[in-house]
């Protein structure tokens, strides 16, 4: 079990160095233009790091057969409840004006964001340490993240138009988040990695692939802790800069409270499609486990996140933190799963018996 409080020990520790050690604002903001025919796109060090973990997440998992199609249905409508949820809690919150406006926007606008992104990549570590279902698993990640390029964009618009209804402010406008998450980015920086790796995983050398196969967790795992440096390197000195620590408690405090109740509505939906116990274990760490890189990288074409505009650096700090806590959320389900939680042995025979 020592794998469930490694992981969150290291990404504490590399938010801290990049809270006092970021990235000088030359790297941070380092682009350049790509152009292949009608398809133009800009190159960043967070697009070129969330390629490679994508290559990998498709190169290790191949193309998922045998799976079953019900815990899509169970993921997706556990994200829609959670998006319906968050809105209306933000925008409640709002109304009665228990708290600053401007944090409240900025908090719930990024964590709309993570709810309606794919899961993220290294959701399928803690599937394999959860001793839960790795085909369901692995099938919830490469084929939510396909099928994300469409339901994203349709609840993120949902959203601004349900906003707009009710005449509530948001931190940013989620159709223009909508539209980011489009072509420029979609194809060369999500799809084609993702198709690429998976192509590979049928088609390379056995040797190589046996290689890549042992490898490909501690790539992955790198290149996703240089991802979380860079990406808190961009918005946590800020906001640490403008709030008192106590409020960075305050957001993690909502994230683990999101991610549990993500997890908690993913497994129970499977369980009420009548999906076996290993099964609604991969439904609810999948759902728990968002892709925020995807989510900073969509914040992040927006320009006003290089004029240091406060909601948006909210937003963006809040998907930094929840990457922390997904992953301490994931922690407590793996060993909920080995000792006495609900998906440990005892509840699974318990519930099977009943």
């Amino acid at each position: 079990m020592a794998h469930s409080f490694l992981v969150p020990l290291k990404l504490i520790l590399v938010m801290l160095f990049a809270v006092f050690v970021p990235l000088p604002e030359e790297i941070l903001r380092a682009r350049q233009t790509l152009g292949w025919g009608w398809l133009v796109t800009d190159m960043t060090p967070i697009r070129a790091l969330m390629a490679c973990i994508l290559i990998l997440l498709g190169w290790r998992s191949g193309f998922p057969r045998d799976f079953e199609l019900r815990a899509q249905w169970s993921y997706w409508f556990a994200r829609f409840f959670a998006v319906s949820g968050l809105a209306f809690v933000g925008w409640m919150l709002v109304q009665s004006q228990l708290a600053e406006t401007l944090i409240v926007t900025g908090v719930f606008s990024g964590l709309i964001v993570a709810a309606v992104l794919p899961t993220a990549g290294s959701a399928a570590g803690w599937i394999l340490h959860a001793n839960a279902d790795g085909k369901s698993g692995t099938a919830l990640i490469l084929y939510g993240t396909v099928l994300s390029l469409f339901v994203t964009p349709l609840m993120l618009n949902a959203i601004e138009y349900w906003c707009r209804m009710m005449a509530s402010e948001t931190a940013l406008s989620f159709s223009e988040v909508a539209s980011a998450y489009q072509v420029g980015l979609a194809i060369p920086w999500i799809l084609f990695p993702l198709l690429l790796g998976a192509t590979l995983h049928g088609r390379a050398f056995s040797g190589l692939t046996d290689w890549m196969s042992r490898r490909s967790s501690t790539l992955s795992f790198f290149f996703v802790l240089a991802l979380n440096y860079i990406n808190a390197s961009g918005c946590l000195p800020r906001f640490f800069e403008e709030y008192h620590p106590v409020w960075c408690l305050m957001v993690m405090t909502l994230c683990i409270v999101t991610c549990t109740l993500l997890s908690l509505a993913g497994s129970r939906i499977a369980r009420w499609f009548g999906l076996e116990e290993r099964v609604c274990l991969s439904v609810g760490i999948t759902t728990a486990m968002s892709n925020t890189g995807i989510g900073l990288v969509l914040l992040q074409a927006d320009e006003r996140f290089d004029q240091a505009s406060p909601t948006l650096t909210l937003a963006a700090s809040t998907l930094v933190l929840l990457t922390l806590c997904q992953h301490l959320t994931a922690s407590f389900l793996v060993r909920s799963g080995a000792d006495q939680g609900p998906f440990s042995e005892a509840s699974r025979a318990e519930r099977s018996s009943s």
